[in-house]
């Protein structure tokens, strides 16, 4: 609870056949993992209580939504992973050509997180400042693709936790794999 980073994920438990909640939270020294029957916020909550001062990493599930932290990053492997999905239910042009544009800008946003100790601090931010604005121009494009939408949406909800890791990389990872 006093890390300044925590990443979190949930995974279904079965105790005596009924399924529950395995919640893991993993900090900078230490890891604590505990089972709720429940996968919504108030398990979440029970742990880091209703405000969380540091940075929380998570996925998209909706349980993390509520949840008020300092900062969010959500799960960048996530995303990649999504696209994959959404890749094996459509081969529609509009969403391949949607998903390259996302998938670079993504790619790009790794690439200038390895580079935080090594550009100037303000050519940093403003490359920083650039991926948020190609951010934004990619979830405000309008679209009549279903999947485009679906996922503008939740890239909307969640613009300012796509690229916290790049406030400070060395810190915040892009990824909550210690808790998956």
């Amino acid at each position: 609870k006093q890390s300044a980073v925590v990443k979190a994920d949930e995974t279904g438990w079965r105790i005596m056949g009924r399924l529950a909640w395995l919640w893991a939270f993993v900090g900078h020294n230490a890891c604590f993992y505990f089972i709720y029957p429940f996968r919504k916020t108030r398990a979440v909550r029970s742990f880091l209580g209703k405000t969380f001062a540091g940075t929380l990493i998570c996925d998209f599930w909706g349980a993390y939504n509520e949840l008020r932290a300092k900062f969010k990053q959500r799960c960048l492997y996530h995303l990649f992973t999504e696209f994959k999905k959404t890749d094996q239910k459509t081969t529609s042009a509009p969403w391949k050509a949607w998903k390259k544009r996302m998938v670079r800008l993504l790619r790009d946003s790794l690439r200038l997180a390895r580079k935080f100790q090594i550009l100037p601090a303000s050519e940093y931010d403003q490359t920083r400042q650039h991926l948020l604005s190609r951010l934004d121009e990619m979830i405000q494009l309008d679209s009549t693709d279903t999947h485009i939408k679906r996922l503008s949406k939740r890239l909307k909800r969640h613009r300012n936790e796509i690229f916290t890791f790049l406030e400070n990389p060395n810190e915040i990872s892009p990824y909550n794999n210690d808790a998956e």
